[in-house]
């Protein structure tokens, strides 16, 4: 049933009217950039190839709309190397303003990508493009992002029993991680899953899926950001929530366990997790509540023991979470 608390939600949710409320500009601005580049997503899927819109809102253009027609940008990309990036800077209305080229090594800059690099060094508004998969980033936040343009982006049209309010988060989280991560539905971490390894760099795995989770089920967010750093903190949190009621709740995210490539992180990682989310607490009193949500991928089940260097009043240390290496049609077999 469409109710007034559906559509309250839905518009809540919407990464575009948030992104113009911090930009001081019309959501209509963003929502038509937005719709532009989702449709070049839609005509450039076939021959997938890399394009980055920075947006100038200020400054207007009399050239060629690049986001309806992008062959000028494509016929730039085709000359460049593998290292070379091409920026192209558009006005609100998707026209060309100019262009620049980058050098970027992946390889020496995996934490962070390209874009989002971009878009902090400009603290600009940044559409990503690549194939049917479209990021939107904000002075080096990621937003939002749509794996593929073609997927409705949120099935559920009324509130659910999964809904809950932000400050109701940890359960949302533990609910996470029972319908998704304990068996792998919808997202890849193990390596190795006889061996208990896990991928080469599972946090980010983790990070990115409990991030839209959140995005779409805690009822009153007025924006879930990863990687941001709030007022006061240069460091980024792992993810951010702020309510419509300006309540603030910051998560730290760390995995335990083994990787493929050799990757080992013990309970010692773990209890600095606590501290440096305690360090974030005291920095920023306005932290309304704090997690430490921890990805348990060790061989035994084991609790971090915690000493009072790793207590604050508002964090939460209850997040330890051991995921089985069985599969879910495993388990069944044997409780049958």
């Amino acid at each position: 049933m469409d109710t007034q608390l559906d559509r309250v939600i839905g518009v809540l949710r919407q990464s575009e009217f948030r992104i113009a409320a911090d930009r001081h500009v019309p959501s209509l601005w963003i929502k038509k950039l937005t719709s532009k580049a989702k449709a070049l997503c839609r005509r450039t899927a076939r021959s997938p190839v890399p394009l980055l819109f920075v947006v100038d809102f200020e400054e207007q253009s009399a050239g060629s709309d690049v986001l309806c027609d992008p062959t000028p940008l494509l016929a730039i990309q085709s000359t460049l190397s593998s290292d070379q990036k091409l920026v192209a800077i558009i006005d609100r209305e998707g026209r060309l303003l100019r262009t620049t080229i980058q050098t970027w090594d992946e390889a020496a800059n995996w934490e962070m990508p390209w874009a989002a690099q971009v878009s902090e060094d400009c603290q600009a508004f940044v559409l990503a493009v690549y194939g049917r998969s479209l990021s939107l980033f904000d002075s080096g936040r990621l937003r939002d992002q749509i794996d593929d343009v073609n997927r409705p982006r949120y099935p559920h049209v009324s509130v659910s029993d999964r809904h809950v309010p932000a400050r109701e988060f940890p359960a949302a989280v533990r609910r996470h991680f029972d319908d998704k991560v304990q068996y792998e539905r919808g997202l890849a971490f193990w390596g190795d899953r006889a061996r208990r390894e896990f991928v080469g760099g599972p946090e980010r795995v983790f990070q990115k899926d409990l991030w839209f989770y959140l995005q779409e089920y805690l009822l009153d967010q007025r924006r879930v950001d990863m990687e941001y750093s709030p007022a006061g903190l240069s460091d980024r949190t792992d993810i951010y929530i702020e309510t419509v009621n300006d309540e603030q709740y910051l998560l730290e995210i760390k995995w335990l366990g083994k990787t493929v490539t050799g990757g080992s992180y013990d309970e010692e990682q773990a209890k600095r997790g606590a501290r440096q989310t305690i360090e974030y607490l005291e920095r920023i009193p306005s932290i309304t509540r704090a997690a430490l949500v921890l990805y348990d991928g060790r061989k035994d089940d084991m609790e971090i023991a915690w000493d009072s260097s790793h207590q604050h009043p508002k964090l939460d240390l209850s997040l330890r979470l051991y995921i089985v290496s069985k599969t879910a049609s495993e388990i069944g077999r044997r409780s049958s």
